[in-house]
């Protein structure tokens, strides 16, 4: 009994010290990234798409893969972060892109057509993984539907397959 309190109290505190290191280290140092960094204040929506069954893709230039809607409330701001993952084989002249779209607009990084999701001539299969963070999305005083799509390209020409994948995405309020 008395080991068990001991090993949550030492627990409790290396988390804590460990906390206040991260908490140091943030605060300084270079910041290279695009945007401010997203500070949210909860959750308020998830959505999650899911598919078991293989899809071979062909087409040169971006089309969507897959697409849904999340309701984002009537007032503030938010941001929506999504995360694409999937099996990947890709057979491209080049390399096999992903880009996710929130409402039409890609999502930050907006790498465009330069972003290889994967690329030929390595495994047969990976389980890969992207995320991206919306811009800042308002409320219009009334509740609305905002698209979510993940499109794909194969660069060059060639094949691409995707298995397994699953899109989360988070909606959280920012203000």
């Amino acid at each position: 009994m008395f080991r068990k309190k001991v090993l949550v109290f030492l627990t409790v505190a290396a988390f804590g010290l460990a906390a206040l290191a991260g908490l140091a280290y943030s605060s300084q140092g270079p910041r290279s990234h695009d945007i401010p960094a997203l500070r949210a204040n909860g959750q308020i929506r998830l959505m999650v798409m899911t598919q078991d069954a293989a899809s071979t893709v062909s087409n040169p230039a971006f089309s969507n893969f897959t697409a849904d809607t999340i309701t984002v409330p009537a007032t503030g701001t938010f941001r929506a972060v999504v995360r694409f993952s999937a099996e990947s084989a890709c057979s491209a002249a080049s390399w096999c892109s992903a880009r996710i779209t929130v409402d039409g607009v890609e999502a930050n990084p907006k790498s465009g057509g330069d972003f290889a999701f994967d690329s030929p001539g390595g495994e047969t299969w990976q389980s890969l993984s992207m995320d991206r963070t919306s811009d800042i999305i308002s409320g219009t005083g009334a509740a609305r539907a905002v698209t979510i799509a993940v499109d794909v390209a194969v660069v060059g020409g060639g094949s691409w397959r995707l298995d397994d994948w699953s899109v989360v995405t988070e909606l959280s309020r920012v203000s």
